[in-house]
């Protein structure tokens, strides 16, 4: 190939206003509360679903290529079972990939984990995703605030799903009932980005994959 290698790689100004860019994006996207009503190819919402503009927006514009890089792998892979997870806003962007993902492939076993998130809609929003097929599960860590943001006051956005609550240890792992346990993300006093949201079940997420 020719051309010199300055040309070929990115700066690291690059790098750094790349990441830059795309922490804010994040950050916006986290805190964009206002509530729209989706519109999905493939997925049929009732009336009255809403969710907050922060997690439609992204998923939206990248829906259609999911479902149709997805449908090319299951047509591949016909055996395969599907799966999605995310951490923090990943992680409330799991919520609307289950329904997505169980609405376009509803012959499909889906098994979805929404690590640390927060809840993105309103009660409909929450009653229509928690009657799609598949299992979903919430995976919050001891002391973690973020999974109590925009429950209640202004907003009473509404999770879904099954918590699954830890510090890392079994004796303090449980399995809770319903969205609001005290024993769980409930009870434990904690808004916002806390010192539990960077752990997940004993593993710091900055150490996750090393020795």
């Amino acid at each position: 190939m020719k051309g010199s290698t300055s040309s070929m790689f990115p700066s690291l100004e690059e790098l750094r206003s790349t990441v830059l860019t795309e922490l804010v994006i994040d950050i916006l996207n986290d805190i964009d509360t206002t509530l729209v009503t989706p519109s999905l190819s493939g997925v049929n919402f009732p009336s009255g679903v809403k969710i907050m503009r922060g997690i439609n927006r992204p998923w939206s514009a990248v829906h259609d290529t999911v479902i149709a890089e997805v449908k090319a792998l299951i047509a591949k892979y016909p055996t395969y079972t599907l799966e999605a997870t995310g951490h923090s806003l990943g992680g409330a962007l799991t919520y609307i990939s289950h329904v997505a993902l169980a609405q376009n492939f509803p012959g499909k076993s889906l098994t979805s984990t929404a690590l640390a998130a927060f809840p993105i809609g309103n009660s409909a929003w929450a009653s229509f995703a928690s009657s799609q097929i598949g299992t979903m599960k919430r995976g919050n860590n001891a002391l973690d605030g973020v999974p109590n943001m925009y429950v209640s006051g202004l907003f009473n956005f509404q999770h879904y799903g099954t918590e699954y609550y830890s510090s890392g240890l079994s004796l303090n792992t449980f399995r809770c009932s319903g969205q609001r346990d005290l024993l769980c993300s409930a009870g434990n006093l904690m808004y916002g980005v806390t010192v539990g949201h960077f752990q997940s079940f004993g593993i710091t997420m900055a150490l996750a994959g090393c020795r």
